[in-house]
């Protein structure tokens, strides 16, 4: 049976999520060891992935001469957050956003994504996750906010 046109995703080739452990002494983040209880390594194939919304702001601040009545608007800092849907599945184990959310041993994951050859990556905090059950298909949505550990996140 062939998968219907929206559950392909246009180019995308992988989606991975990797639950993080955290170093308490050094800071660090490291990809969980994988288990079957902790589900750590995941990945949502292509089928599986509903949407992925990646939102960007910046934050700026009012830096203007003071005999000035314009606001001059500066950025001063950029932010990320990423949503990502999966289509749910009847078994618990094929719920992987679900097992991330409520088995991951830290609230961190590494999260990557494939699309027409390129890759963007980046370590998140999970702040948010939902499901909608709905007639047709039944969506999980998890939001991530971007965590800056100084590596380029687009390759």
């Amino acid at each position: 049976m062939a998968l219907q046109p929206w559950l392909l995703g246009r180019h995308v080739t992988s989606v991975l999520v990797h639950v993080q452990t955290y170093d308490n002494t050094t800071g660090a983040l490291a990809d969980a060891v994988a288990s079957a209880s902790t589900q750590s390594q995941l990945v949502v194939t292509t089928g599986v992935v509903d949407e992925i919304r990646l939102d960007s702001t910046r934050e700026t601040e009012n830096i203007s001469p003071s005999n000035s009545q314009r606001s001059h608007a500066v950025p001063i800092k950029t932010g990320y957050t990423l949503q990502l849907s999966e289509v749910m599945r009847s078994s618990i184990a094929g719920c992987l956003l679900a097992n991330v959310w409520f088995a991951g041993p830290t609230n961190y994951v590494r999260f990557a994504f494939a699309r027409a050859g390129k890759t963007w990556a980046g370590y998140f905090l999970m702040t948010s996750y939902d499901e909608t059950i709905q007639r047709g298909k039944n969506v999980a949505r998890m939001t991530l906010a971007y965590v800056d550990n100084g590596l380029p996140t687009y390759t």
